[in-house]
Order: structure tokens, then C-alpha cells, then sequence
């Protein structure tokens, strides 16, 4: 046999009405403690305050401070006398004065005829050990391995990369 509580004594169907219940209460205490306000209980006189003013007087002593050590003597100057029997070569200064007589002679320029050739340009390169293939593409495809593998082979990749999976240009 199930037992259940009655309609009027549960309390589940009445949930929302105490939550703005509690919600009404706890706007009003907090509007309550804004709006409280306090009063002093009279004006506060100063005058009590004199009774505690130290009249005492502070008598200044002068400590008497020896006078500092006197400087130590300079060292005398030692005048050293030099022979002046050294000859000194003087010399010559170039003008720097521009001449704007001198005439400039103007050189023709040379033109260069050679004709280059465009032809050796166009092959493609071919990697050491891809010349025995019979086309230029085949010799093209094996460079393009070759070079992989050197690169795989010279180059680092950096670990930190590997390990976030970066790949890529």
C-alpha cells in the first residue's frame, strides 16, 4: 500500500509562492538598511578635549660635534724638465679647394650586343644520380624525391611542432 500525503498537505504545489515570498522579505530588508538612518545624541562639544593639552616644554639641547679632521696635505708638485731638442716634422696641408676649371670629358657607354640564350635556362635542373632517366619529366620527378629526401635528412623538424601536430608551410 502506497502512502501519500494529501492535497492540502503537500506543499510542492506552493513552491513559487514562497520563493517570492522570500524574495519580497529579503528586498525589504535590504531597503530598510539603506534607508536606516541614525542620529546623534547631541551636539559634541571641543571644550573636553583642552583638558588633555600637555603643556610640557621640550628644553633643546645642542650636542657639541667635534670639528671634522683637517685635510690631509696636497703632495707636492714634482716639476720634471724635458729636453725640447726633439724636431717635429710639420706637414703639409693639400688645399681642399674645389677647381672648377678642369674640364670633365664624357665617356660614352659601351652597349653590350652579346644575345643571351634562353634555351640553357629553360632546362630543368637535374639532381646528381637522376641523369640516366630517358625523359625530362622522369628526371624531373627524381629530383623532386632527391631533394626530399635531403631535406628530410638535413633539416629538424621541431619536436614541439611534431607534438601539436603542425605541419605545412
Amino acid at each position: 500500500m502506497n502512502n501519500r500525503k494529501t492535497f492540502k498537505a503537500d506543499l510542492e504545489n506552493k513552491k513559487g509562492l514562497f520563493l517570492q515570498i522570500g524574495l519580497v522579505l529579503a528586498l525589504a530588508i535590504v531597503w530598510g538598511a539603506f534607508e536606516w538612518k541614525t542620529y546623534a545624541d547631541g551636539p559634541n562639544s571641543l571644550g573636553d578635549l583642552d583638558a588633555f593639552i600637555d603643556d610640557e616644554e621640550v628644553v633643546i639641547t645642542q650636542r657639541n660635534t667635534p670639528p671634522p679632521p683637517p685635510p690631509p696635505p696636497a703632495p707636492p708638485e714634482v716639476i720634471t724638465i724635458v729636453d725640447d731638442k726633439l724636431e717635429i716634422e710639420e706637414l703639409e696641408m693639400e688645399s681642399t679647394e674645389i677647381d672648377n676649371s678642369d674640364e670633365i670629358e664624357l665617356i660614352d657607354e659601351i652597349v653590350d650586343d652579346d644575345i643571351f640564350n634562353f634555351v640553357n635556362v629553360e632546362s630543368k635542373p637535374i639532381y646528381p644520380g637522376c641523369e640516366d632517366f630517358a625523359t625530362e619529366d622522369e628526371r624531373f620527378n627524381c629530383f623532386n624525391i632527391k631533394i626530399r629526401q635531403f631535406v628530410g635528412r638535413k633539416f629538424e623538424f621541431p619536436e614541439m611542432a611534431k607534438q601539436m601536430g603542425i605541419q605545412g608551410k
